[in-house]
């Protein structure tokens, strides 16, 4: 072999190196297309209104299921994105605790202002606030998804 062929035999080793670095990274998740996006956010809304009026009908007959809107937020969410998805989590607890915290608000504090609920939230009774962390911990862990 001679200088020549060694030079070309190592610019086609460079030239192959270039081409086989790692693409950028997108600042979009894989798989996270508007369409998707569409999905779950239709399949939040859908949890919200079931979870509302499941709580709604069982308090009716005394049941205080105040975890049953939060798990059927992240249900609808994860069912309908069918991804994996950390930010379906998140988004899914925040909306979540809000269900719980307005539905708690409106059946049995309605005489004060929400945000007075919201000041005197350490004085609920344990029970309830384990509960409507229940609630949120199902959101979360049913809004994540599972992978498709």
């Amino acid at each position: 072999m001679n200088d020549s062929e060694l030079l070309e035999e190592e610019s086609e080793e460079s030239r192959s190196e270039s081409f086989s670095a790692p693409a950028p990274k997108s600042s979009v998740p894989k798989g996270l297309t508007p369409a998707v996006l569409i999905k779950a956010l239709s399949g939040s809304v859908a949890g919200v209104i079931i979870g509302a009026a499941g709580f709604t009908f069982l308090l009716k007959y005394g049941l205080y299921a105040i975890v049953l809107p939060g798990a059927l937020v992240g249900l609808g969410t994860g069912l309908m994105s069918r991804r994996a998805s950390w930010t379906f989590a998140i988004y899914s607890g925040v909306v979540g605790a809000a269900l719980c915290l307005l539905l708690h608000w409106k059946y049995f504090r309605a005489g004060t202002s929400f945000f007075e609920f919201l000041r005197d939230l350490g004085d609920l009774p344990t029970d309830i606030r384990l509960r409507m962390a229940a609630g949120v911990f199902a959101a979360v862990w049913f809004g994540r998804g599972r992978h498709s």
